[in-house]
């Protein structure tokens, strides 16, 4: 969208990199730490959407430029960004930091909140849950945010979020030993899938059911529910194109396999 008034000052006749150099020393200036991601600081192609990382103390703050005088910045120039928040949350966990990791989220939460984003805000809560359950093993906290997951994506009529909450609350469930409520969660989440097609979300929903039945001694259905959930695995990986690509797909799915032999 056009804006109604260009500027014409020394601030708009610089490029878009200087900009950034601009901004990076500004907040060097007034105390904080900069690391200079952008394109403009590093000479690269790509800077995945943050262009300033800046720290001071506790608080962390992505820094995105958009050096524009003829177009309004985009709605979804703001998302990408929150987007990349969510991504470094994701980062920290792989970092072995979950507190970082949870602060990130907590942020991109709120800003998803004020940007009335439901589906943001979502994304966010089930990071946010599986973050808790994996890393930190509170197990109530990570159920509390998959449900308030569940329930957003109900209210934001997004069936497919609503099935992964749902999926990922099930598997906290059984790994809690709550075998009721965790049944319950995936015969949701797989009548959810089918309805979607969306097979991916199908042979984890019949994983879990298997994995359930076994543990309670109800070997045929396990058998049943395992073999369902192989075939659909099988026929994903027949349509992969490219051979090398199959040692990657079967990093999350070779438990099944086990499942089913044990």
């Amino acid at each position: 969208k056009n804006v109604s008034h260009r500027h014409d000052d020394a601030l708009s006749r610089i490029g878009w990199a200087e900009l950034e150099r601009l901004l990076a020393t500004y907040y060097r200036e007034v105390g904080w730490w900069v690391e200079h991601s952008g394109t403009g600081g590093t000479g690269a192609k790509f800077d995945g959407g943050v262009d300033l990382r800046i720290r001071r103390d506790a608080e962390v703050v992505l820094v995105q430029c958009k050096h524009w005088n003829a177009k309004q910045v985009p709605h979804n120039a703001v998302h990408e960004l929150l987007g990349v928040m969510v991504n470094e949350g994701a980062l920290f966990r792989r970092l072995g930091d979950p507190y970082k990791a949870l602060a990130a989220y907590d942020r991109a939460g709120a800003d998803f909140a004020q940007a009335h984003d439901a589906i943001g805000e979502v994304t966010v809560l089930t990071n946010r849950g599986i973050a808790l359950a994996l890393d930190l093993d509170r197990i109530d906290d990570a159920l509390a945010s998959f449900t308030a997951a569940a329930r957003a994506a109900s209210a934001a009529n997004s069936p497919r979020e609503e099935l992964l909450a749902r999926l990922y609350r099930g598997e906290t469930l059984l790994r809690s030993n709550r075998a009721d409520a965790a049944r319950a969660d995936f015969a949701a989440a797989l009548a959810a899938a089918v309805a979607l097609d969306t097979r991916e979300e199908q042979w984890k929903a019949l994983y879990g059911l298997g994995r359930l039945d076994l543990a309670a001694g109800r070997e045929l259905q396990a058998r049943q529910a395992l073999d369902r959930a192989i075939a659909i695995v099988d026929a994903l990986r027949e349509g992969l194109a490219v051979p090398s690509s199959r040692a990657e797909f079967f990093q999350d799915k070779r438990e099944v396999y086990d499942a089913r032999i044990a």
